[in-house]
């Protein structure tokens, strides 16, 4: 299965929908947000990453049951829990929307066909980045693909992270 995600911040996540808490404050600082997202993906309720720290692009997802035979630049892997037969591909934009609004939540209406069906149950997601982002031969490259690969855990390991994975802070 493939998607295609155009994100202009740089930013994915994988989201339990049915768990996420979504509202952070109406006028969230990007720490408060961060700290946020930290704290639902050590309650595996999102997996977030930075895809890129020049902005976003037309990514491709491609959701397999094992990693291709393909050298990826980087991956990570985390730990997810489906409670409602679905985990959803969110945006950066939606991401913050929500966090303003408390009213809103995810996933939205716009976006709503971006998601995986899994059974419930515990899951490791592997994301697997094929390209170099601070490369200029990306720009030459068909696709940007990130590869995920949900595998069935039985048992909690020890997914905790401390910060967004990859992030790297752009601001002056």
């Amino acid at each position: 299965m493939k998607l295609k995600i155009y994100d202009e911040d740089g930013f994915l996540s994988i989201v339990n929908t049915d768990r996420y808490s979504t509202f952070v404050d109406e006028d969230w600082t990007l720490e408060q947000l961060f700290a946020h997202l930290v704290s639902e993906m050590n309650k595996l309720n999102c997996v977030v990453w930075q895809t890129d720290r020049n902005g976003g692009d037309l990514w491709t997802v491609e959701i397999l049951e094992t990693p291709s035979d393909e050298s990826s630049f980087r991956e990570f892997s985390h730990e997810i829990e489906v409670t409602d037969g679905r985990l959803y591909f969110v945006d950066y934009n939606d991401l913050t929307m929500v966090a303003q609004f408390e009213d809103d939540t995810l996933p939205v209406k716009e976006n709503a066909d971006r998601f995986i069906e899994l059974e419930n149950g515990l899951y490791q997601i592997t994301v697997r980045q094929m390209f170099d982002p601070d490369s200029p031969e990306r720009y030459e490259m068909e696709e940007l693909v990130f590869e995920i690969i949900p595998k069935r855990i039985f048992q909690r390991g020890n997914s905790r992270t401390e910060q967004v994975v990859w992030y790297k802070d752009r601001r002056p």
